[in-house]
């Protein structure tokens, strides 16, 4: 969040643990004293549906009610593009539920739609990953890079509310695989990507797009994954 201490604000962490415990109420509460702006970027401990579901629904819920005990003007959210219609996705599905709540609340928001992080692809495949082979949905994706969200979502706090969602996107499509596969090579992992159709971590069976729906206007963040790999490995050799 450099863009909000640059501002001459200050940022205050709240790490929930090892074990993502959700704080209740009256300790959010305390947390909070004195916060103008609340930007959740918190991830489930698990992407199984039901603990995904528990998880962001009892912190959406406490939050929200302790932003309206302490003031707070404005609730940021990071959530992810995907299908939101879908029982198939459980995770998709917790995340709906979450942004609903935000939603119905009177607390002023900005919900951020973010698409796969680069940072984050060797976790896909290892969770995907069955006898060396990384098995993944045959889905489009278009990923970027986590410091250009978090840049993003930097500006989003500083500015006014805007009671609805922003998308965030990379520059560049993959199919899923192809993306899969540029970051492990670059990393030399033995995971060998293959195209699954019943593979269902990032897709569900009915949209096998992981990108914005047709016709919406998403920003598009600047980072290419092709750059990013060859800084990675140059910072890395250097």
């Amino acid at each position: 969040m450099e863009a909000i201490t640059t501002a001459g604000h200050e940022v205050v962490q709240v790490l929930l643990g090892a074990e993502r415990n959700t704080p209740d109420v009256g300790q959010l509460i305390h947390l909070l004293a004195g916060a103008s702006v609340v930007v959740d970027v918190s991830v489930a401990p698990s992407l199984d549906g039901a603990e995904s579901l528990r998880f962001h629904q009892t912190l959406t819920i406490n939050l929200l009610a302790a932003e309206l005990t302490t003031g707070v003007g404005h609730h940021v959210v990071l959530s992810v593009v995907g299908d939101r219609n879908s029982q198939d996705n459980g995770y998709f599905h917790a995340k709906a539920v979450q942004e609903e709540l935000v939603r119905l609340s009177p607390v002023p928001y900005s919900i951020v739609h973010a698409t796969q992080f680069f940072e984050f692809v060797r976790s896909i495949a290892e969770l995907a990953t069955i006898d060396n082979a990384a098995r993944l949905a045959p889905a489009v994706v278009q990923p970027e890079a986590a410091q250009d969200v978090a840049e993003s979502l930097g500006a989003i706090a500083l500015g006014a509310p805007v009671n609805d969602t922003v998308e965030l996107v990379g520059p560049d499509h993959f199919g899923l695989v192809e993306f899969v596969d540029l970051v492990l090579s670059t990393h030399r992992e033995p995971q060998q990507p293959l195209s699954d159709e019943q593979a269902l971590l990032l897709a569900t069976e009915a949209d096998h797009r992981v990108v914005p729906e047709e016709g919406s206007h998403p920003d598009v963040t600047s980072a290419r994954l092709r750059e990013w790999l060859r800084t990675q490995r140059d910072t890395k050799s250097g």
